[in-house]
């Protein structure tokens, strides 16, 4: 019932913050065996990409040293379990093969900010070709609103999915609909996630 209808639900509002918690909390109920055998394989791979990460970090930020670019939020995220799980398995891949198992994501003020840092990534590393999507200028249906781009760490040879946006793309991206709100009652939204996973997990 969570993955047919709340997530659907979420989904079309742009909610990927309930999105990814309610897949997450579902898929050890709705495929026990599935789950216990994809998370023992998948967290080898995200615990190296995890520490190669930490490192891309280091570099991205000495890259992202610019006039233009004063004030921005670097960080990195580890892709949802049922995210990952259904990627595989529609996309017939590898763990190997899937560029943002570990994503870094850029968070600037401003849609020039957005631009001025994505040309600083790739004048610093080497751009994946055909990888790089501006969701910015054409947004999906939902309303999403980011840069992604693919760059190779020159040291590791890894590829790392890279996504650029500002304050309100990603609370946008996060929250959806529900993204004002959201930003004034962050006490609420946390909440209210913690009850409706409590209700998943109960069945």
């Amino acid at each position: 019932e969570s993955l047919e209808i709340y997530v659907p639900i979420a989904q079309r509002l742009g909610i990927n913050f309930f999105k990814g918690e309610i897949e997450d909390a579902a898929f050890p109920y709705v495929y026990p065996d599935k789950y216990n055998e994809f998370r023992l394989i998948s967290e080898v791979e995200i615990n190296k990409r995890q520490k190669q990460v930490e490192s891309m970090i280091a570099k991205m930020t000495k890259a992202l040293q610019g006039e233009e670019l004063k004030d921005y939020n670097l960080k990195g995220r580890a892709k949802k379990y049922y995210s990952l799980y259904k990627k595989l398995k529609q996309k017939d891949l590898t763990l190997e093969q899937v560029y943002d198992l570990v994503a870094l994501r850029i968070i600037t003020k401003t849609i020039d900010e957005c631009y001025y840092a994505l040309s600083l990534v790739h004048k610093n590393f080497e751009p994946i070709k055909d990888r790089m999507k501006d969701y910015i200028t054409k947004p999906k249906s939902n309303g999403y609103q980011s840069i992604h781009t693919a760059v190779k760490d020159p040291d590791s040879g890894q590829i790392f999915e890279v996504q650029i946006r500002t304050i309100e793309m990603n609370e946008q991206a996060e929250y959806g609909v529900a993204a004002h709100w959201a930003y004034k009652n962050q006490s609420k939204i946390l909440a209210v996630n913690s009850s409706l996973i409590q209700t998943i997990s109960n069945g």
